[in-house]
């Protein structure tokens, strides 16, 4: 009896928290219970998608290889507290093109069994074995992979709690998926597409619910591409990150049509086709005719990263760079819970550095000697206090703390801007340009992407540096340093630039 009770209860808590749209009412205090009193996605007290943001389609359209990067069968597992396995949850999303409308059929599994919605038909419940009644979903439809939506069961297939919304048009009457004997917390909600393309946010309509949200976004630095689901409430201040959920997909049958999809793949970060010649690396940061993100960007994309220096092979030191980046999600919660005095114990290392959280600036990367596939499988994951992380880089040596120092970074990959970005760049006393290629919030938790064209004002510049905001009228591929490797400088709030120009 009690050890269901703790399910209901880890149940409830996980739906309010990532809530497939179900947000909107979610208490502060369960949320913060689900997901570890995580703070703001930004670190600090960082505003997070505003209202404003959103779009209609009409004004700004998105593009089609944007919008069906949502299209998939996504699942992710969550282990909520009280559980006695991972909870199993489950977004099949498609999405129409002609009219814009995204559809999600959502579920909840408890070791391979549907705990959410109810099994039960319109006007019926059930008791579980401890005494609690739940009932029908209000929003539940039966699925049985005949491409129909049924109202009753018929014994073939399973019942779905079934999301649908038309960007920047109609939206639905919501009601949280954690099963319950009455639902008395929906709403009305709708679903808008932000500035960026690609990222949908689904809030209340009416006053007192539109400021608490999700956003839904592919995570398109991983191939095939994973899906990532945020919450987001307003406590008066701006909106600040409440749980952060991340997806795989996998290509399984539909319960709704039957078919199996395929996964969505991330395009070629140079734009080039498969097979075909690939970009020449741009030679003193001129401009290419490639583009350079093929329509998707990463420009905003947040990441954390370790850097360990510890004894290199030939026994000098060496710094490892270790990054969520292509992994997953740097969660606040868990990222202000690594201790960094243990690492440098558990790893031997001379010296730690806590890198993030950090926000990509451009618009794309491209490695200019791309990986076999042995190689590929080759990358080495490591956990962190519970984030997921790969080694990305090398620096002979240890960790430089002078800002303005030039270093050089052992990596084959290089980043790409797309015509139209707004670009943040320094000019040494020498006349070499280095291009930002993140932003931190290490010394400055309140920076926002909003006060990049004007950094220069805030920075101590070394005599005989510059700082300069421009926007691109071509598409930028940042060349590497003709000896190997990214020479990259950082400023003294710790935002990093790559050099430019040789």
């Amino acid at each position: 009896m009690k050890a269901t009770l703790a399910i209901l209860l880890a149940l409830s808590l996980l739906a309010a928290a990532c809530g497939n749209d179900d947000d909107t009412q979610a208490s502060s205090d369960s949320a913060e219970t689900a997901a570890g009193e995580a703070d703001t996605a930004e670190g600090g007290d960082d505003a997070g998608p505003d209202a404003s943001d959103g779009s209609a389609p009409g004004s700004n359209a998105p593009d089609d290889v944007d919008l069906l990067s949502h299209d998939a069968y996504w699942v992710a597992e969550v282990e909520p507290p009280g559980a006695p396995a991972p909870v199993t949850q489950i977004n099949d999303m498609y999405i129409d093109i002609e009219t814009n409308r995204a559809t999600v059929y959502a579920q909840m599994r408890l070791m391979g069994n549907v705990v959410s919605p109810p099994q039960v038909d319109p006007g019926e419940c059930t008791e579980t074995q401890a005494g609690d009644w739940v009932c029908h979903h209000p929003n539940a439809v039966y699925l049985n992979g005949s491409g129909e939506e049924l109202q009753a069961s018929d014994g073939t297939g399973a019942w779905w709690v079934k999301h649908s919304w038309v960007l920047g048009g109609e939206g639905y009457y919501n009601c949280p998926i954690a099963p319950a004997e009455s639902y008395d917390n929906c709403i009305d909600v709708e679903g808008v597409l932000l500035d960026d393309g690609i990222t949908m946010k689904i809030g209340g309509v009416e006053p007192g619910t539109a400021d608490n949200f999700n956003t839904r976004v592919p995570l398109i630095d991983r191939s095939p591409v994973a899906y990532n689901l945020i919450t987001w409430r307003d406590d008066g201040s701006g909106p600040v990150e409440e749980f952060n959920l991340v997806f795989e997909c996998q290509e399984v049958v539909s319960p709704f049509d039957g078919s199996a999809r395929t996964c969505p793949n991330s395009p070629d970060p140079t734009g080039a086709q498969p097979g075909s010649a690939q970009t020449e690396e741009a030679a003193d940061g001129e401009t290419t005719d490639q583009p350079g993100g093929g329509g998707f960007s990463l420009n905003g994309f947040r990441y954390c990263e370790i850097l360990l220096t510890v004894e290199g092979d030939n026994g000098a030191p060496v710094s490892e760079v270790w990054g969520t980046q292509g992994v997953g999600p740097c969660r606040d919660d868990a990222w202000r819970a690594i201790d960094a005095d243990a690492l440098v114990a558990e790893f031997e290392a001379s010296g730690v550095r806590m890198n993030g959280p950090r926000y990509f600036v451009v618009d794309g990367s491209v490695d200019t000697a791309a990986a076999t596939d042995d190689e590929e499988e080759q990358k080495e994951i490591r956990a962190y206090g519970g984030i997921d992380m790969q080694l990305l880089a090398t620096i002979d040596g240890g960790i430089a703390d002078a800002p303005y120092n030039p270093v050089r970074v052992l990596r084959t990959a290089t980043w790409t801007f797309n015509a139209g970005t707004e670009v943040y760049e320094l000019t040494d006393s020498e006349g070499n340009t280095y291009l930002m290629q993140s932003y931190s919030l290490i010394q400055e938790p309140d920076l926002t992407a909003d006060d990049l064209a004007s950094l220069g004002d805030r920075l101590e510049l070394p005599d005989g540096w510059s700082y300069n905001a421009r926007v691109l009228d071509q598409d930028m591929q940042v060349p590497l340093a003709p000896d190997g490797g990214a020479i990259v400088v950082q400023d003294e709030l710790e935002n990093s630039y790559q050099r430019s120009s040789f």
